[in-house]
């Protein structure tokens, strides 16, 4: 069996709620801080790790791998 015949079918597109760092950016933080964190996202400079502990202490409730998924465009916020 060829390669491409495991690819034959796309994924079916993620459906519900968006991700925690989704819900922050869309209506959790006011425009100042969504402007600030999507800054810090865009910087590879901070890890997912120091991010999620920052937002953690905060008092934001994230999944440390909500990060990454976020930033590679691999959550349900962007299906």
């Amino acid at each position: 069996m060829a390669l491409s015949d495991h690819f034959a079918d796309p994924p079916a597109a993620m459906r519900g709620s968006p991700c925690s760092i989704g819900t922050l950016l869309n209506g959790t933080l006011d425009d100042a801080d969504k402007a600030f964190l999507e800054k810090i996202l865009a910087d590879r400079a901070w890890s997912q790790e120091i991010i999620w502990q920052r937002l953690r202490t905060a008092g934001h409730n994230v999944g440390r791998q909500s990060i990454n998924r976020h930033r590679g465009r691999k959550c349900r916020c962007d299906q």
